[in-house]
């Protein structure tokens, strides 16, 4: 299965994108980003750094075997597929007034239902 979590910002909520097939699950995603690319919409970015964050999500593998966690853009990080039980590492987005580094580490478990903690 094809799948995706995408949060567009702290405010929205997840999103989720699944298909059996690539092609449909790339139908489904062209279609989502048309919300990210709107400023009417909740799902907005207007952040180009984030913006390009999400790109380069989007440039991943999205093939999910059954009961992992999916694919997921939790707003600053991307986080690949991953067994139950296990921890994705990736590294901080640059947002100074945060104090987010890129020297720094984000994790997210998986937990053994194939949710993200």
């Amino acid at each position: 299965m094809y799948r995706i979590i995408i949060r567009s910002s702290i405010q929205a909520s997840d999103v989720s994108i699944s298909a059996d097939d690539l092609s449909t699950y790339k139908k489904f995603l062209s279609e989502f980003i048309t919300y990210i690319n709107n400023p009417g919409s909740i799902f907005y970015i207007d952040d180009p750094y984030l913006l390009d964050r999400l790109s380069e999500c989007l440039k991943r593998d999205p093939l999910s075997p059954k009961g992992y966690c999916p694919l997921i853009f939790d707003s600053w990080s991307c986080f690949n597929s991953t067994p139950p039980g296990e921890t994705q590492f990736t590294e901080c987005p640059l947002i100074p007034d945060l104090n987010y580094d890129p020297a720094k580490y984000a994790l997210k478990e998986c937990n053994e239902d194939g949710t993200w903690w």
